[in-house]
């Protein structure tokens, strides 16, 4: 059994987009290029990272780490903090290590692996 909050995210994207509501809201997304990132795994060690796919920069993939946190978590600015974050080496990867502080002064590590 895996991971599989990226399918069900990919899905509600795709629901939202093509559910016919009228035809003026199909034709409003004619041209338009949709990019879908992906998320998997659950990011508790280096060995299981979150891998983010579907982005294409660094500042991109920053972007979608917090909004992992963010769905994650709940609000940063009610819930948590980002504590400290880092480049770390495991194997031929380079993962973010993310350490969060909750309000409640817990921490948590999270990993994220980028795919550019």
């Amino acid at each position: 059994m895996g991971d599989h909050s990226g399918m069900r995210e990919k899905m509600k994207i795709y629901r939202a987009l093509f559910e016919k509501k009228s035809d003026s809201t199909i034709d409003n997304l004619q041209g338009v290029v949709i990019e879908l990132i992906e998320y998997q795994g659950n990011g508790s060690s280096p060995d299981d990272p979150v891998i983010i796919t579907g982005v294409s920069s660094e500042t991109e993939g920053l972007s979608a780490e917090r909004k992992y946190l963010h769905r994650k978590y709940g609000d940063s600015h009610e819930y948590w903090k980002i504590s400290t974050m880092e480049i770390i080496v495991h194997g031929k990867n380079h993962l973010n290590k993310v350490i969060i502080e909750m309000k409640n002064g817990k921490k948590e590590e999270v990993f994220f692996l980028v795919k550019l």
